[in-house]
């Protein structure tokens, strides 16, 4: 899964946020995104992992 963020925060003449700041809120936004996707998507990814045939284990 991918997704996208684009995040700003508002900064002063005497106040700006971080980049670190920054990487956080988009890394957050964008973790959220995926979340989603795999929130709706939960229904097929188990009928995916229920159809799948597992291997006997061999020495």
């Amino acid at each position: 899964y991918t997704a996208k963020a684009f995040v700003s925060k508002s900064y002063t003449l005497y106040s700006e946020p971080t980049h670190k700041e920054l990487e956080q809120a988009a890394r957050s936004s964008v973790r959220q995104k995926i979340e989603e996707k795999l929130y709706h998507d939960q229904d097929r990814l188990a009928q995916a992992a229920a159809s799948v045939p597992t291997a006997a284990s061999t020495p």
